[in-house]
C-alpha cells in the first residue's frame, strides 16, 4: 500500500484500469467535447488512435505509479503539506491491490488550480501593473480567492478577469504542458464550469466525514488576541511600483520634524509636528483590527494590534470645521487617499497612530504616522505616512474604487453571486489547508471572524461536508476588534484526511442576519 509521498512504493504488475461504465463515459465525453477540452486519459487514448471503449484508460507500468503520488511539500519550519488526499476507487476494477491514487490519477488534482503551476507571489511581482499584498501567517499567503477579492472592487470586471485567464489557452507553454480547460475548471454533469479551487474539496475522494455531534472538539473565542508585527500582511508591490519607495529613514528626532497639515473648509487650519500633537492633545492606546477592504473569503489580509496615537477628535474640535464639510480625505506622502464621509470618520473615533504593539511603526506599517479608524471601518481607509487631512464639501458620489460609501466597510460583492465577499468573513490563520498532523495527537489551529460594521453573532463548523454543524454563539462583541477563535480536535487520531467547513453569521444594525455564501474549507491529513 502507498503510505506517503515520501514512503516506498511497491512494484505493481502492468495493469489496465476500467474506470467507467459506458453511459457515464459517454456523458463525460460529451461534456468535455462541448468544452473543447479533454481529460489526460482521453487525450492519451485519442492520440494513440486506440479503438478501446471510452471506459478503458491508459495503462501504467508498476513503478510509473510513483508519478501519481500526492505531492508533499515541506515548509521552512518543517511543516509538511499535502493538498490532495489519498483515495481508492469504489466503482472500478482491474487496478492494483490497495490502489489509492484516484485523486491524483483520475482527477489529476495536483495539476489543477493556479498554484499547481505558479508561485502566485512571484508571478504577480513580475507584473509591473499589478498590486501585491502578502499575508505572513502560517496559512497560504496568496490564493485564487484573493485575486477575486480585489479585481471587481478595483475596476477590473469579472469578464476582463476571465478573459485574462483564458489567454492561457493561447500560450504555447501552457498547451505543451498539457494545459486545458480542466486545469482551472471542474466540469459538472450539468456541463457547468466551476472553478477547481472553489469546489475541489467537494469533489476529491478519501476525506472522512464525521457528524458534528461525534467530534470531540473544544472551540473558544476572544477579542484580545494581538498579531505579532512579523505576521501582519503587507504591501509588497504597488501598481507600476507606485508607493514602494522607502519614504523615510528612521530618525530619532522625526517626531519634532515631521508635520501633518489639517486644511479645507475650516476657520483654523493647522500644521503640527507629531510631538506638538502629543503635547497638546495627549495619547490613547487601543486594540483595533485592521481588516483589508478587499480581503477575500478566508483571506489573510487582517490583523489586530495594540496601537498608540493622538485622538483625532480632539484635533478636530480646534479646527472650526464648517457645517457643510462632509468629506474627510486622509492623504499619505505617497499620494494614497480614499475619502470618506466626515461623520462616518468621526463616529469611528480615529487615532493618529505612531506606535504599534509597544514599538514605533515600522516602514511597512506607515512610519512615522498613520491614521487608524475603529467601529469596523476597513483597513483600506488606514492611510500610511499620513501628511495631510483635508476636510471639505463634495457632492461627488465617488469613483469606482473610492466610492465614499462602498469599501469603507468592506462592502464589495462577488460579481457572479452578488453576495458580499467578506461581510461577514472567517478564516484559518495558523495552519495551511492540507497540512499533515501527527496521528494520535490533538489537532490545534486558530482563526478569525470579522464583519466590519456588523456584529459577529455565530460561528459554525462542519466535519461532514456541511451535513451537520457545531454552533458557537458569539455575543457582546466590539466591532473595532476581530473575533479570534481557537480549535482543538481530539477525535481525528486515525490516519486519513479530514475536512472542516467554516461559516460565520453577522447581524446588521437593523437586526438582519447575514451569512457568507462561500464557505471556508480547511483540509487536514493525519498520519
Amino acid at each position: 500500500m502507498v503510505k506517503s509521498a515520501e514512503g516506498s512504493l511497491p512494484r505493481y504488475p502492468r495493469k489496465t484500469m476500467l474506470l467507467w461504465g459506458g453511459a457515464a463515459a459517454l456523458s463525460v465525453a460529451l461534456c468535455l467535447g462541448a468544452a473543447g477540452c479533454a481529460s489526460p486519459q482521453q487525450e492519451a487514448s485519442q492520440d494513440q488512435g486506440s479503438n478501446e471503449p471510452q471506459g478503458i484508460v491508459q495503462t501504467v507500468e508498476g513503478d510509473e505509479w510513483a508519478a501519481y503520488l500526492p505531492k508533499v511539500t515541506t515548509k521552512p519550519d518543517g511543516t509538511r503539506v499535502q493538498k490532495t488526499p489519498y483515495a481508492g476507487m469504489n466503482n472500478g476494477y482491474f487496478f492494483p491491490k490497495d490502489w489509492n491514487l484516484y485523486n491524483t490519477y483520475y482527477l489529476n488534482a495536483d495539476q489543477r488550480g493556479c498554484s499547481s503551476c505558479h508561485e502566485l507571489d512571484e508571478t504577480l511581482m513580475a507584473t509591473m501593473d499589478h498590486w501585491v499584498y502578502w499575508g505572513n501567517y502560517d496559512n497560504e499567503p496568496i490564493r485564487y480567492n484573493d485575486c477575486m477579492g480585489c479585481h471587481d472592487a478595483y475596476g477590473v470586471s469579472l469578464q476582463n478577469f476571465q478573459d485574462a485567464m483564458h489567454d492561457h489557452m493561447n500560450s504555447t507553454t501552457f498547451v505543451d504542458m498539457g494545459g486545458n480547460c480542466e486545469s482551472c475548471h471542474y466540469i459538472t454533469n450539468e456541463n457547468q464550469f466551476e472553478m477547481w479551487d472553489y469546489v475541489k474539496y467537494d469533489v476529491l475522494r478519501g476525506i472522512t466525514d464525521v457528524a458534528a455531534d461525534d467530534v470531540d472538539v473544544d472551540i473558544t473565542w476572544n477579542q484580545d488576541e494581538i498579531t505579532p508585527v512579523e505576521k501582519m500582511f503587507v504591501q509588497k508591490k504597488a501598481k507600476n511600483n507606485w508607493g514602494t519607495t522607502a519614504w523615510f529613514e528612521e530618525d530619532d528626532n522625526i517626531f519634532n520634524t515631521y508635520t501633518v497639515t489639517f486644511k479645507g473648509e475650516m476657520d483654523n487650519p493647522r500644521e503640527m509636528t507629531i510631538q506638538q500633537m502629543i503635547d497638546e492633545f495627549g495619547t490613547e492606546t487601543r486594540t483595533i483590527a485592521n481588516h483589508c477592504t478587499i480581503n477575500a473569503t478566508g483571506g489573510a489580509y487582517i490583523y489586530q494590534a495594540e496601537v498608540t496615537g493622538v485622538p483625532f477628535k480632539k484635533i478636530f474640535e480646534t479646527l472650526g470645521v464648517h457645517e457643510g464639510a462632509n468629506m474627510l480625505d486622509a492623504i499619505g506622502v505617497d499620494g494614497y487617499d480614499i475619502p470618506m464621509y466626515t461623520q462616518v470618520a468621526l463616529d469611528s473615533d480615529p487615532l493618529l497612530v505612531f506606535e504599534m504593539n509597544g514599538e514605533r511603526l515600522d516602514l511597512q506599517q506607515g512610519y512615522p504616522l498613520s491614521i487608524w479608524f475603529g467601529d469596523g471601518v476597513s483597513g483600506g481607509q488606514f492611510t500610511r505616512y499620513l501628511t495631510e487631512v483635508n476636510i471639505a464639501h463634495s457632492d461627488d458620489p465617488g469613483g469606482a474604487y473610492n466610492n465614499y460609501n462602498q469599501g469603507v466597510f468592506g462592502d464589495y460583492v462577488d460579481p457572479k453571486t452578488k453576495q458580499p465577499i467578506n461581510t461577514p468573513n472567517v478564516g484559518v490563520l495558523t495552519a495551511e489547508t492540507g497540512q499533515i498532523f501527527t496521528a494520535g495527537q490533538p489537532i490545534h489551529f486558530e482563526g478569525y471572524a470579522h464583519a466590519f460594521e456588523e456584529d459577529v453573532v455565530k460561528l459554525e463548523f462542519s466535519f461532514d461536508h456541511g451535513a451537520t454543524w457545531k454552533e458557537v454563539p458569539v455575543s457582546g462583541t466590539d466591532k473595532s476588534k476581530w473575533v479570534y477563535w481557537k480549535m482543538d480536535i481530539k477525535s481525528f487520531t486515525d490516519p486519513g484526511a479530514y475536512l472542516v467547513k467554516i461559516r460565520v453569521t453577522s447581524q446588521d444594525a437593523e437586526g438582519n442576519l447575514h451569512v457568507n455564501d462561500r464557505l471556508v474549507d480547511f483540509m487536514m491529513n493525519v498520519e
